[in-house]
């Protein structure tokens, strides 16, 4: 009987244990959006571009994000419009409880909105590539990320990257 009663004890404060740790690993959602600077090849000026996006934590290390960017830029009165659509996995390196390094990986869908002699079509898949630094308050629900995105592809705009600071909120 003893034996039974120390088993069930052992066993009801592993699941509390378990329990805890599960409630303080929860994978989280987010959602997060900023604006920055892009820097093209070949290119006059520097497009602003606008982001927003969701991400999913699936543990400490990796999340998975979907982030719209949206490149403007008016050029001899014309407006050029590049829209891209990036899924990519986020994988972090904690620095301290609050800082965070992280690179991304993933696939961009790109859409460009002007006249480009010179593209096969206006709609590309390419990879894309990111690394940045994020600072997490101490409650652990808002975050700003400092990000730079290096994106591919074969329109007229040969390479482009952005510079972009976001802000966001864990839910």
């Amino acid at each position: 009987m003893k034996k039974q009663l120390i088993a069930t004890a052992i066993l009801m404060a592993t699941g509390a244990t378990l329990s805890v740790q599960a409630e303080t690993l929860a994978p989280q959602a987010y959602v997060y959006g900023g604006t920055g600077v892009t820097f093209v090849d070949d290119y006059k000026g520097n497009p602003v571009t606008v982001a927003a996006g969701f991400g999913h934590e699936i543990d400490s290390v990796m999340s998975v994000e979907v982030e719209t960017t949206h490149l403007f830029n008016r050029n001899q009165g014309d407006t050029e419009h590049l829209w891209n659509l990036s899924i990519a996995g986020k994988f972090d390196y904690a620095i301290n409880q609050n800082f965070d390094l992280f690179t991304k990986v993933g696939f961009n869908f790109q859409h460009i909105d002007w006249d480009c002699p010179t593209c096969d079509s206006n709609r590309d898949f390419k990879p894309a590539l990111g690394l940045g630094a994020e600072y997490t308050t101490d409650d652990q629900d808002h975050f700003i990320r400092l990000q730079y995105n290096f994106n591919l592809t074969d329109f007229e705009l040969d390479n482009y990257s952005s510079l972009m600071l976001m802000a966001g909120y864990r839910f």
